[in-house]
């Protein structure tokens, strides 16, 4: 290898359980609960299955065009037991400590796997974390650099605008005056031919099993203990596991080494913890070496908005978010400022009756 290239073997072990979204939503028609697991369906197989009973029909018309039936009553109107399409059971997942709100579906979300079907992160998820985390850290160091930026960012919200693309420009101006340093298009500074992780490559994760899936509800912590059990299920990657993939930086265009991303990991943890985290009486502070991946870690652990203000300001500033991008009252986020942390809900979800951060897991270079 190149001198100048320098590679890492990375460990992430789950301490919350961990979603990365293929984008797939599974509709009700698509698994069977029962027995503490989920069965998800090959549904070719199960086509295949109705037609040599001579269902293929019925069932089209279930599949395609009924929309108040789940599997298992179709299953049980055409006298079918479950262990008849046993041969059509794709995978099973362990269900984890749910509580659904009868009455209501409950999408279930899948997790994003290889050609083989195999659950995998993308290096790209890791890598738009890590992102993220060294952005905190180039904030923290270089508070000054960041003076207009802010100023852009609240002349922004006084205005308003469409959620989607509210801030987008300024948190693009943020990251440019962060890392679009190689100077390769002087004139147009956003280029991304001028970023400097343009030198930091994560590769995809080693697959993962099947096994190590666990179906995990989403839950709203809110500051005063309250929780809300909602109707959305996930494909999760079960606490306890580890996640193994490589790291190789360009040293000639990346400056950033080992002991900064372990400086850096350091750093927003702390600023997660006193910001946002220490608030929720239940939780106790991240560890040193945490970082949060993935679909439903929450607001706080996406954005640089704390690191940018400090607590105070980075509370206004959250609300003020909140209510450009209209989101409804009843959410309450007009109290944030009197309870004193923005947004008031933390996400976790549950795993053998234990609460958990979703997302949250340890770094460690091998």
């Amino acid at each position: 290898m190149k001198e100048y290239l320098r590679e890492y073997d990375v460990e992430l072990e789950t301490i919350g359980p961990l979603f990365i979204g293929s984008g797939y939503e599974l509709n009700k028609k698509e698994y069977l609960f029962g027995n503490d697991e989920i069965k998800i369906m090959d549904i070719p197989r199960l086509f295949s299955f109705f037609e040599k009973k001579g269902l293929r029909n019925r069932f089209e018309s279930f599949f395609l065009d009924d929309v108040r039936k789940d599997l298992f009553r179709f299953l049980r109107e055409n006298s079918i037991r479950i262990d008849d399409v046993s041969d059509c059971i794709k995978y099973r997942i362990r269900q984890s400590d749910t509580s659904l709100e009868r009455g209501k579906p409950a999408a279930v979300m899948e997790f994003v796997k290889d050609p083989y079907g195999l659950p995998y992160i993308p290096g790209s998820s890791i890598k738009g974390m890590l992102r993220t985390i060294l952005l905190a850290s180039e904030i923290a160091l270089h508070d000054n650099q960041y003076v207009t930026n802010k100023e852009k960012i609240r002349d922004s919200l006084y205005r308003g605008g469409n959620r989607n693309t509210l801030l987008r420009k300024e948190a693009k101006d943020i990251e440019a005056t962060a890392f679009h340093k190689l100077g390769r298009n002087k004139e147009k500074k956003d280029d991304s031919v001028n970023d400097v992780l343009s030198g930091l490559v994560i590769s995809d994760s080693q697959p993962l099993n099947l096994d190590d899936l666990v179906l995990c509800q989403r839950v709203e912590y809110h500051v005063d203990g309250e929780e809300k059990h909602l109707n959305l299920l996930r494909e999760c990657i079960k606490p306890g596991t580890k996640i193994h993939f490589k790291m190789t930086i360009d040293s000639l265009l990346c400056p950033y080494g080992k002991e900064d991303i372990i400086n850096a990991i350091r750093f927003f943890n702390k600023n997660y913890n006193e910001m946002f985290r220490n608030v929720f009486p239940k939780f106790t502070p991240g560890k040193p070496d945490s970082v949060y991946l993935g679909g439903g870690t929450g607001f706080v652990s996406k954005t640089v908005i704390y690191p940018l203000f400090g607590k105070q300001n980075g509370i206004d500033v959250t609300v003020n978010v909140f209510g450009a991008t209209k989101v409804p009252r009843n959410h309450k986020h007009n109290l944030d400022r009197q309870i004193g942390v923005s947004p008031h809900i933390l996400k976790m979800t549950y795993y053998y009756g234990k609460m958990f951060h979703m997302g949250e897991c340890r770094w460690r270079f091998c």
